[in-house]
C-alpha cells in the first residue's frame, strides 16, 4: 500500500485532494496511512467493512475538484499520469471518462506484459459490448459528469465499473490515452478470480441493458448471454438469432454520424472475427475473403448501403429488430 501512496504524491501534477479510504481494515493500514505527512491527504476510516462500492460512493461525496481519478491500493500510477489525464481532458471538454493502457506486474512488482485499450469512443463503445474497454484504476473522469447520474450502483458489486460506463456512454465522450499510465499488480486471489460467477452473471443483465439501449427492447432470449461469454458454444435458433442481433449491431455503428475511417476498420475487423467466432462455415470464409477483396479494390472504402448488401448476402436470415 506504501507504494500505491507514494506513487500518488509523487506525481508530476501536485494540484489535487488526496482521499484515502480504509474500509474497515484491522491490519497495519491505518498506521501506513497515518505514516504520511502530507496536506493533501484526507483520510477516512470506516468502522466496518462496507465494501468497495460503497467506499467509492463515499469519496465521490467528498470530492471538490473537477476531475476525480481512482486507484486500488495495490496498483502503482506512473509519475506523469495526472498530468496526462488534466492535460487531455483540459483539451477535449467533450470528453468526460478517460482512461489509458496499463502494465501488468506480479506480485513483487515484476513486469508481465501491457495491455491496450480502444481509444476512440466509437471503438471503446462498440468493445463494451462483448468485454470492458475502459480499466477502472486508470480513470480520470469529470466529477459533473459522474455526480449527474448518481455515482455508482451499488447493486452491482464486482462489476460496478462495467455497470457504471454502460450509464455514462451515452451521457459522455469516453476516451483512452495509449500510453501506459499505470502498473496493475496481477495475483490469484484478486476480485476477477474469486467472484468469476457473480460476475458472469451480472455482466448477462449489464449485456442485456446495453443491447436494449441502442436496439430496442427486441433482443431474443439467449443472446445476453453470448455477448457475456463469446467463447460460449452457439447451435440452432441461438445462433442465428446471435448472428441476427450482431449483424443489427453492426449496422447501428457503422451509422454513426462521428465514425472516422479508422475507427470504421477496427469495428469492421471485429465484427469480422466475432462472426468467425459464431460461425465457422463456409459462409463465414467467403464472408472473411470478400471483405479482404473490398479493401485491396477499394481502399477508400465503400459505402454503408453497398456494405450491407454484401452482408445480406452472406449471412441470410437477417432480421430487422
Amino acid at each position: 500500500m506504501g507504494e500505491a501512496i507514494e506513487s500518488i504524491l509523487n506525481q508530476t501534477y501536485g494540484n489535487f485532494e488526496f482521499i484515502i479510504i480504509n474500509d474497515g481494515s484491522r491490519d497495519k493500514t491505518q498506521g501506513i496511512i497515518d505514516s504520511y505527512n502530507d496536506k493533501r491527504i484526507k483520510r477516512i476510516k470506516n468502522e466496518e467493512n462496507i465494501g468497495l462500492v460503497r467506499s467509492l460512493n463515499i469519496g465521490l461525496r467528498l470530492v471538490k475538484g473537477e476531475f476525480v481519478a481512482r486507484m486500488d491500493a495495490d496498483d502503482i500510477s506512473y509519475p506523469e499520469r495526472f498530468e496526462k489525464q488534466v492535460r487531455f481532458l483540459s483539451d477535449n471538454e467533450e470528453v468526460g471518462v478517460l482512461g489509458s493502457a496499463m502494465e501488468n506486474v506480479d506480485s513483487k512488482g515484476n513486469h508481465l506484459f501491457f495491455k491496450h485499450f480502444p481509444i476512440s469512443h466509437p471503438t471503446i463503445f462498440w468493445q463494451l459490448f462483448f468485454e470492458n474497454s475502459v480499466f477502472h484504476p486508470t480513470i480520470m473522469m469529470r466529477n459533473s459528469v459522474i455526480q449527474k447520474i448518481g455515482g455508482y450502483n451499488e447493486k452491482f458489486k464486482h462489476i460496478e465499473d462495467t455497470e457504471l460506463w454502460g450509464r455514462l456512454i451515452h451521457e459522455t465522450k469516453f476516451a483512452n490515452l495509449n500510453d501506459a499510465l499505470l502498473k496493475r499488480r496481477v495475483h490469484i486471489g484478486s476480485i476477477s478470480s474469486t467472484q468469476s460467477k457473480v460476475q458472469y452473471r451480472l455482466r448477462i443483465e449489464l449485456r442485456r441493458r446495453l443491447l436494449k439501449s441502442v436496439l430496442g427492447d427486441n433482443i431474443p432470449e439467449g443472446v445476453p448471454e453470448w455477448f457475456a461469454d463469446i467463447r460460449s458454444t452457439l447451435k440452432g435458433n441461438k445462433l442465428k438469432n446471435v448472428r441476427r442481433v450482431l449483424v443489427a449491431l453492426y449496422t447501428y455503428f457503422i451509422c454513426l454520424k462521428d465514425l472516422t475511417k479508422n475507427d470504421a476498420g477496427f469495428i469492421e475487423n471485429d465484427f469480422v472475427e466475432k462472426l468467425g467466432i459464431i460461425d465457422r462455415n463456409s459462409r463465414y470464409i467467403v464472408f472473411r475473403w470478400l471483405f479482404e477483396r473490398i479493401k485491396q479494390i477499394f481502399p477508400g472504402g465503400l459505402t454503408y448501403s453497398i456494405k450491407m448488401k454484401f452482408i445480406n448476402t452472406f449471412l441470410k436470415g437477417r432480421n430487422k429488430l
